[in-house]
């Protein structure tokens, strides 16, 4: 008999390409995790992952068997949560996925808006990488994902929320302290502060390829890039003369006196970075259609991805 929790034993390994990996996520003995996979296997007469020194890869059988687990699993889990909330007087649920790039004051406001109209639906969020997010999203995990830039998987739609101004924060005296505007290139000879985790993550996912000259010599020097695990306060008391950190404009705060933060330009206009919300059109959440209403009234377009 195949039972639940040799679907999760599959799906851990896929994901991390390791049977040891998979058996320390899981907290259980790669022994015991190795023969499950094993008797399962042998059950379905074929292997699942082709094995060897440097890990556990798919088959094509297993590739094909994995869809159909996390799907099934996806389905037991949204079975048990929609159980347990109808049986404490909820009328459905919502999950949520953030991006950490996303202006926190933008998402702030559409949650309370659903939250004030929708008081019996209960409302999740959980902030992750872009990646992370798409692929939750693409497994039944999340119900839609609110993310910097735009996503395009097949299935998807994709709906503009708004965007956000870039400034380059930097010490008040420095050479370009005073320089209106401030275009990518005249960052390019100071070291980027960014924080770790995945707000840092993601927005350098979405400046990156501005910073970095679309044709750079391979000896050319790359972008200096300094990571700390410190918020936006932290971060501007390590800002120097040989340093920046890019803010949204949401997010700027009250600037330390010796700072100044300056728009960032493009050939034109301001720099920006938009965002927007990502959800399956195949859903047949009840809540998500809920929260489509109130995202629709929004002037922006929607983008059903699988015809980009």
């Amino acid at each position: 008999m195949i039972e639940i929790r040799h679907l999760h034993y599959i799906i851990a390994t896929a994901e991390l390409g390791s049977f040891s990996q998979a058996a320390e996520s899981l907290r259980m003995k790669q022994s015991t995790l190795s023969q499950s996979v094993r008797y399962l296997e042998q059950r379905l007469g074929t292997n699942l992952f082709d094995r060897s020194t440097r890990g556990a890869r798919l088959t094509r059988a297993g590739t094909h068997f994995i869809s159909g687990a996390r799907k099934l699993v996806a389905d037991l889990d949204s079975l048990h949560r929609n159980t347990i909330i109808f049986g404490q007087g909820h009328s459905g649920a919502l999950k949520l996925g953030l991006s950490g790039a996303v202006p926190s004051s933008a998402v702030q406001a559409l949650i309370l808006k659903f939250s004030q109209s929708h008081t019996d639906i209960q409302l999740s969020a959980a902030i992750h990488e872009r990646r992370i997010l798409a692929r939750d999203l693409d497994q039944g995990r999340l119900d839609a994902i609110i993310v910097a830039g735009h996503l395009s998987p097949a299935g998807m739609a994709y709906h503009a929320l708004g965007s956000g101004r870039l400034f380059a924060v930097m010490l008040r005296d420095s050479p370009l302290g005073a320089r209106m505007p401030i275009y990518w290139p005249d960052l390019r000879d100071l070291a980027l502060l960014l924080p770790d985790g995945e707000s840092g993550n993601d927005l350098l996912s979405q400046i990156s390829g501005r910073l970095t000259p679309a044709q750079s010599h391979p000896t050319a020097d790359r972008l200096a890039i300094v990571r700390r695990p410190l918020g936006l306060n932290g971060l501007y008391q390590l800002i120097d003369a040989q340093s920046f950190a890019i803010v949204q404009e949401s997010e700027l705060g009250q600037l330390p006196s010796r700072l100044v933060a300056i728009p960032v330009h493009e050939p034109y206009g301001r720099a920006r970075i938009d965002f927007g919300l990502c959800w399956r059109e195949a859903s047949d959440n009840p809540a998500l259609a809920h929260l489509l209403q109130i995202v629709m009234a929004q002037a922006s377009p929607t983008y059903h991805c699988d015809a980009w």
